[in-house]
């Protein structure tokens, strides 16, 4: 019981920097796949 709180803590913590680390790389994803398609339709135009 006494070691309870501290695993918590730490699982929860360790959750949140995965959580924010998943946000960051599917930002990065979106961005490129973004990019690629704004270039794709730019040579398409052109």
């Amino acid at each position: 019981m006494s070691f309870d709180m501290p695993i918590n803590q730490v699982i929860r913590y360790a959750y949140n920097t995965f959580a924010s680390a998943d946000a960051v790389l599917y930002l990065w994803i979106g961005a490129s796949f973004a990019a690629f398609t704004l270039g794709k339709i730019l040579g398409v135009v052109r």
